[in-house]
């Protein structure tokens, strides 16, 4: 509902005191879905620029964000520079890193993660838990949804566990 996906019966919804509909409150959102949505015959840096672009962030200022991450996850350097790829030549660990990257270009205020680690190799997998620590420690608030509980007990303030449809939340 967050996401303005389904709509709610009855109520609003306000993210930092502005409703979720506004596009104040969808720049300020970062998500990354389980699936991935990559439009996979563009080349990957032109595809993180263009969803840059939808967010609202300037050519010049999403370029250097795209080198800095590209970099930080190990896509670029090397024999190769996975940036001029086409999204379909990538593994599935440098898909989700690339979605990852599309969801913080922009730098958002909340980040919402499913399953943010499918498909990482161990190493990838602590790159992106670094990533997201950093985020914490910058305040920004991150809702992260996982299977996986030993993630959720190392990485959250809080948990929430949703078991046939019922939810009970502990502090981690």
């Amino acid at each position: 509902m967050i996401l303005d996906i389904i709509r709610p019966d009855q109520g609003t919804i306000t993210l930092f005191g502005k409703s979720n509909l506004d596009v104040f409150g969808a720049h300020s959102l970062g998500y990354l879905p389980e699936e991935r949505g990559l439009y996979k015959k563009m080349q990957v840096r032109r595809v993180l620029m263009f969803l840059a672009e939808l967010k609202g962030v300037g050519v010049r200022e999403a370029s250097k964000r795209i080198d800095e991450w590209l970099e930080r996850f190990t896509l670029t350097g090397g024999d190769r520079d996975w940036g001029l790829a086409k999204v379909d030549e990538l593994s599935r660990g440098m898909q989700q890193k690339v979605q990852f990257i599309a969801t913080l270009l922009h730098d958002p205020e909340l980040v919402i993660l499913d399953e943010p680690f499918s498909g990482l190799d161990p190493i990838n997998a602590q790159a992106l838990k670094d990533a997201v620590v950093e985020l914490k420690a910058r305040g920004k608030t991150v809702i992260f949804s996982t299977h996986v509980m030993e993630n959720a007990e190392r990485m959250c303030d809080s948990v929430c566990i949703i078991a046939r449809g019922e939810r009970s939340s502990t502090a981690a």
